[in-house]
């Protein structure tokens, strides 16, 4: 895991928690992440694969992303994605009202 990964990882994460909001409350779009496999994480993947990388790798060869640095970012994507959709603000404050329901 290097320092690339990890910060790559966190502007994934800040710009998912940030734009999750605007999408499905603002703009009215529908839940940007609606299920256990968000298809705009995979999106951000395949765009990854088949478009930054080779051109990473066309530009400067240690440019290019290793697999276990786009995992690290893929992973702390997914883990990010409990939090701003209805995975968490959306089930558990009603979870810990029923309880004294």
């Amino acid at each position: 895991m290097t320092i690339r990964a990890l910060i790559l990882g966190l502007i994934g994460a800040m710009f998912i928690v940030s734009m999750t909001y605007l999408h499905d409350q603002v703009w009215k779009l529908g839940n940007m992440v609606g299920s256990h496999l968000p298809i705009f994480v995979f999106g951000l993947l395949f765009l990854l694969v088949l478009v930054v990388n080779p051109l990473l790798s066309l530009a400067k060869r240690n440019w290019r992303l290793r697999p276990s640095e786009m995992a690290v970012g893929l992973m702390m994507l997914f883990a990010v994605c409990s939090i701003p959709g209805y995975g968490f603000f959306g089930a558990y404050p009603k979870a810990t009202v029923l309880a004294a329901h």
